[in-house]
């Protein structure tokens, strides 16, 4: 012990003889004092200011006065001495551990306490008490009431060794865990340490999720980065299957706003018409989301907007959409003269045969009093138009290179 009191009374002679930059001395006391006062919120704030100013004379009376404390002055303690890099961190940490393990506190959530510990210990590089962690998550309290344990795991996201335990965990606690904030809580973790990477896990998750908020959260935040037949199996699937009217509902929006295409337009149009929920058919007919099309993502080629155009023109033929074979096949004759030429680099003429295909549609969309068989329905119209105005977008001037 004296050896320990000599290291300490060293270390602050030396900070006192070379003080940083930052608080002067009288500042350093009032932290330090703060750490110690009767107001709950006033030690709390302090430890962080102690950790970041190294205010490493406050040392010695944390090693005095620790076991007089309450356990939350002793985690705040415990906090200051992480943070300060103190070398007997660990078997205060220990000693304090197995006083709770001995019941030596009585009316304390001595579970959440053993985990803030857990934590800290793994601040440290020491993973001895993970073995607790992992019991707890399983347990049924780890179920019931479990922030800490997400928490916890969340620092092992970035822990090589652990990373995969952790995600693997945090997906499980997704679907397990009773309360709302702690499934969302899990998710944003997530969600912020893999951004669009985790979604494809998130997909295959879906179908288990509980939760309807969660699955909002989840069609609202990720499915943007999921593969499109993928997304769409998903959300066409809890259309027809799921009870939430709301998830339906949000998944019925998600559709129309993100993945709008003729399959899809007909599902949710089918959809609408059996509506129940007031709200999101207003939304739907206030809002326009009927409107445009599905917008390719940038990394679709040019030359690929133009196969799918065609593929819709097809679609809109089989819908009777659109009318009369042979301006059908005009139409088609236009779009495959556009590929070919921005295939041999003459953006130019492509440009120009988009044009044409574009305005035949808008002029039959609009002659309501035309005397032939031909026609462009307004779904016509929405699906043809607009994608040829994508196209249209990517080359805004004829000079341009296709990619």
């Amino acid at each position: 012990m004296k050896k320990v009191i000599l290291i300490l009374f060293s270390t602050i002679l030396m900070f006192n003889l070379f003080l940083p930059d930052g608080l002067n001395p009288s500042q350093r006391e009032s932290l330090i004092r703060q750490l110690q006062s009767n107001d709950y919120f006033e030690r709390s704030s302090a430890v962080n200011e102690i950790i970041i100013n190294k205010v490493y004379e406050v040392l010695p009376i944390i090693q005095t006065d620790f076991w007089d404390k309450d356990l939350f002055d002793k985690e705040n303690y415990l906090e200051v001495m992480v943070g300060l890099k103190y070398r007997y961190t660990k078997n205060f940490i220990y000693a304090l551990y197995d006083s709770i393990e001995g019941n030596a506190y009585n009316n304390i959530d001595s579970i959440n306490a053993k985990l803030n510990l857990t934590l800290l210990l793994f601040k440290l590089n020491d993973f001895s008490k993970f073995d607790y962690l992992y019991y707890n998550t399983n347990s049924p309290f780890g179920k019931r009431s479990n922030y800490k344990t997400i928490d916890t795991w969340r620092y092992l996201l970035d822990i090589p060794e652990y990373e995969q335990l952790a995600k693997s965990a945090l997906l499980r606690l997704i679907e397990e865990s009773e309360y709302e904030d702690d499934r969302t809580r899990a998710l944003s973790w997530l969600e912020n340490k893999y951004k669009e990477k985790i979604t494809p896990a998130l997909i295959e998750l879906f179908p288990s999720l509980s939760n309807t908020y969660v699955k909002q959260l989840i069609i609202k935040d990720n499915l943007r980065y999921g593969d499109f037949n993928d997304v769409f199996n998903l959300l066409k699937e809890t259309i027809l299957t799921d009870t939430s009217e709301e998830l339906k509902s949000t998944a019925a929006v998600y559709l129309f706003k993100h993945l709008n295409v003729p399959a899809h337009y007909l599902l949710v149009k089918k959809y609408i018409r059996e509506l129940r929920y007031p709200k999101v058919f207003n939304y739907f007919v206030e809002e326009g989301v009927l409107g445009k099309p599905y917008l390719p993502k940038s990394f679709i080629k040019t030359e690929e907007m133009i196969d799918s155009t065609i593929s819709y023109l097809v679609q809109c033929k089989q819908y009777n959409w659109i009318g009369k074979k042979e301006f059908i096949l005009k139409l088609k004759s236009k779009l495959s003269e556009a590929r070919k030429s921005l295939i041999s680099d003459d953006t130019t003429t492509c440009f120009n045969h988009i044009i044409c295909f574009q305005n035949e549609i808008n002029q039959t969309y609009k002659d309501s009093l035309n005397t032939d068989s031909r026609f462009v329905s307004v779904e016509g119209f929405m699906f043809l138009y607009w994608n040829a105005q994508y196209i249209l977008d990517r080359l805004t001037t004829p000079t341009q290179k296709k990619e």
